[in-house]
């Protein structure tokens, strides 16, 4: 092999190495972006539902402050479960 033909194999290698490594810091800072919109996205949605459904913003107040803090966090799973039903 020609001096110059292993030049550019070895300048590929380095160059394909730092596409990889630039490729893996992308997919992990993307990966907390990706998060952040799907937060974003589920509370959109669940404003889209309140606004829709007025009463059921009023009902899950009057619940909170009927019930207390603690016991509406044990409730949790439960209320989950409602929730799920009435979007659907």
């Amino acid at each position: 092999m020609s001096a110059g033909l292993s030049e550019v194999v070895r300048r590929r290698e380095v160059l394909v190495a730092r596409a990889c490594a630039q490729r893996m810091k992308l997919a992990a800072s993307t990966r907390s972006v990706g998060k952040s919109i799907a937060v974003v996205g589920w509370a959109f949605r669940a404003g889209q539902v309140l606004r829709r459904h007025p009463i059921s913003l009023a009902a899950a107040t009057a619940l909170l402050l009927w019930t207390g803090s603690r016991r509406l966090v044990l409730w949790g799973g439960s209320l989950a479960a409602l929730w799920k039903l009435f979007q659907t």
